[in-house]
């Protein structure tokens, strides 16, 4: 696929120190970059889902990064269709984020489907 935009994320920064080290074992030097908008340019024969000229987004599973660079192979599990009303841009900003909230309020908050919850803004002095 193509990249046309991609996300700088915190984590990268992290990972370029070596403060994931432990966690996330890269070895140097690689291409970092966990997000990214852009359009689909080639499909695999197991490909079903989407096609040459789609805009997609998404997070590259972890030791399948590198979406600094111009192009990168995504497994069709890891990519989603880029909303129409967002950009490029704009797109490349959500994947890591959404999977850091997600995990915030479903893994570890425990929300379940169909429950309502109330949010309360804790103010620190």
């Amino acid at each position: 696929m193509e990249i046309y935009a991609t996300g700088l994320n915190l984590l990268d920064s992290k990972i370029k120190t070596g403060e994931f080290k432990l966690i996330l074992p890269y070895k140097m030097p690689l291409i970092l970059g966990h997000d990214l908008a852009g359009i689909v340019k080639e499909v695999g024969n197991n490909v079903k889902k989407y096609n040459v000229g789609d805009e997609v987004y998404a997070r590259p599973t972890d030791f399948h990064i590198g979406t600094f660079a111009e192009y990168i192979t995504v497994r069709e599990e890891d990519l989603a269709f880029k909303p129409k009303n967002l950009s490029m841009e704009e797109a490349a900003s959500v994947p890591l984020v959404a999977l850091t909230a997600w995990q915030a309020l479903v893994e570890i908050g425990q929300l379940k489907k169909d429950k309502r919850y109330l949010f309360r803004q804790v103010r620190e002095e």
